[in-house]
């Protein structure tokens, strides 16, 4: 059988100072300290500082536990680091909230054991799809009374999307604990995306509106962020671009917030074309530039073409041609060093558009200079 693969956020090892031999004060701070943390995770939401913090936070308790194991705090320090990848959509989820019920099990609560394996259950079928999840659904049953109703309706929402609403406006009404906020936020995205569905715009804004005020209640840019690229792909999709403008500004700052490269990229070029498209071009520029820098450092070379085509526009725009060529020609190296051809052949497009509206002597005479100054920096 091979091991179990180490998860680097909860098999952390004890304090170096720890021995197993020796009960002392530093021991005794280590675990007052744990303790305070714990309890300060079980009380607040995934949200906002807390959100950032978390991982610190529980990688510290769960160093702890390996000097004085403490299943129930285990099972819920699982709970707390599966609702982290599971709301940024990671694998991981799954095993966390797996050996969270293991060890609930193991001190015989049953009402934890059964929570985490139908979050372990909602996991799946939100990363695998509801099939994928059909089985393990199955086998947990449906007790009466259902002693986890909050959770229960969130992945029988997942696990039957035609009655999504229905069983996300019943975990709504339920959900009014300050500590699951962050449950609450994702489930109120849920609920849009299925007023989406139902082809209810009107009812989808509200309710991204209700996320939205949540998210800025918790101090939470990132999460906001993405209620405002939701509301904003709304607007976008029924017409209305002036009116996603906002949303997207708000969405890309969120991005640049959390330092999301992959989400700077996604919202900033939406965003750049809709301030091309209105002459804005400082903001554009502004804009372009950020998404190039994202786009390079996550090897993404067709968005890097992108961004500087954007970016060489907003010089075009502003008859300034001669830049809009070093700007082109300076990515196109990089794009050949990197042997992204494919993003390279939009660039040399763009140098050919260029050439037609300066002039073919106008142009070569500036790519010659913009060549030489690039290779005197090599």
């Amino acid at each position: 059988m091979p091991e179990a693969t180490s998860d680097p956020l909860l098999d952390v090892p004890a304090d170096p100072e720890a021995r197993q031999d020796l009960v002392d004060e530093a021991f005794l701070d280590r675990i007052y300290d744990a303790q305070k943390i714990l309890a300060h995770l079980r009380d607040r939401p995934l949200l906002g500082p807390d959100r950032h913090a978390a991982n610190d936070r529980i990688r510290t308790v769960a160093s702890v536990l390996r000097e004085i194991p403490d299943d129930l705090a285990s099972a819920d320090l699982f709970r707390l680091a599966g609702d982290l990848a599971l709301e940024q959509g990671h694998g991981e989820a799954v095993d966390r909230y797996l050996r969270g019920a293991a060890a609930a099990r193991r001190k015989g609560d049953l009402g934890r054991e059964r929570d985490l394996h139908l979050r372990a259950c909602r996991a799946v079928a939100r990363m695998r799809g509801a099939e994928a999840a059909r089985g393990f659904f199955t086998e947990l049953g449906t007790p009466e009374p259902e002693p986890c109703p909050i959770t229960y309706a969130l992945v029988s929402a997942d696990m039957n999307p035609e009655q999504a609403r229905e069983h996300l406006e019943e975990a709504l009404a339920l959900l009014t604990d300050d500590a699951r906020a962050h449950e609450r936020l994702m489930a109120l995205e849920d609920l849009a995306e299925a007023y989406l569905s139902g082809k209810v715009p009107t009812q989808a804004i509200t309710t991204l509106q209700q996320a939205l005020t949540l998210a800025e209640q918790w101090s939470d840019r990132g999460r906001a962020g993405h209620a405002h690229a939701l509301l904003a792909t709304i607007h976008l999709t029924t017409g209305r671009p002036q009116a996603a403008i906002e949303h997207l500004e708000a969405a890309f700052a969120g991005a640049l917030d959390e330092r999301e490269d992959l989400l700077v990229v996604v919202h900033g070029t939406v965003l750049c074309g809709l301030y091309l498209d209105r002459s804005r071009w400082t903001d554009a520029e502004t804009v372009a530039r950020r998404v190039l820098a994202s786009a390079e450092r996550r090897g993404n070379w067709i968005a890097v073409a992108d961004a500087s085509l954007a970016w060489s526009a907003t010089f075009v725009g502003r008859e300034q041609s001669p830049a809009a060529v070093a700007v082109v020609a300076r990515t196109l190296i990089t794009l050949r060093e990197q042997h992204a051809h494919a993003a390279a052949a939009l660039l040399h497009a763009r140098l050919g558009v260029l050439r037609v509206l300066m002039g073919a002597e106008h142009f070569d005479s500036v790519l010659r200079r913009v060549l030489e100054a690039l290779d005197r920096a090599h």
